[in-house]
C-alpha cells in the first residue's frame, strides 16, 4: 500500500494541485480520514463525476457543512464508514494473522512510558503521522 504523491495542505491548494495533476478530471475515490476543518469539502472537490468520498474520520462537531452544489452536480456517491467495538475480537484477530497487509499503515511507534508523547503527536497531525502503535 503507499500513495502515488503526498501533499502538504499548508504549503499549497491541494485541490487546485489535484486537479492539474489529474487532466481536471479528479480523483475515483477521495478517502477523508482527518476530518479536519474543510477536508470533507476537499474531497467533494476532487472526485471526478460520479466518483465516491469516503468518510472514515470522525469530526469534533455533530454539524458540518458540506458544499451540495458539486456533491449534486458530480452525482457523487458519499460513503461513511462505520466504527463499531463489537468488531474488536475479529479486527484483532486479523492484525494478528495479516500483519503484512496493515504494516505500511503504521508511521511511528512508541512505548507505553512515552504515551502521552503518542497522544500529543497524533493530536496535532504532527510528524507526518498515520497510525501510531504503543509497544
Amino acid at each position: 500500500m503507499g500513495a502515488d504523491v503526498a501533499l502538504a495542505p499548508a504549503e499549497i491548494d491541494v485541490v487546485r494541485q489535484i486537479h492539474a495533476d489529474t487532466g481536471n478530471r479528479g480523483v475515483d475515490c477521495a478517502i477523508d480520514c482527518a476530518a479536519r476543518e474543510h477536508t470533507t469539502n476537499w474531497a467533494i472537490r476532487v472526485a471526478r463525476n460520479a466518483g465516491r468520498v469516503v468518510l472514515t474520520g470522525i469530526h469534533s462537531s455533530a454539524m458540518v457543512p458540506f458544499e451540495v452544489s458539486p456533491m449534486r452536480r458530480k452525482e457523487l456517491a458519499i460513503l461513511n464508514v462505520r466504527r463499531s467495538v463489537h468488531e474488536s475480537a475479529a479486527a484483532l484477530e486479523l492484525l494478528a494473522h495479516r500483519t503484512e497487509w496493515f504494516a505500511p499503515l503504521v508511521t511511528h511507534t512508541r512505548p507505553l512510558e512515552r504515551i502521552a508523547e503518542a497522544f500529543a503527536i497524533n493530536a496535532q497531525y504532527a510528524d507526518g503521522v498515520g497510525k501510531m502503535v504503543m509497544v
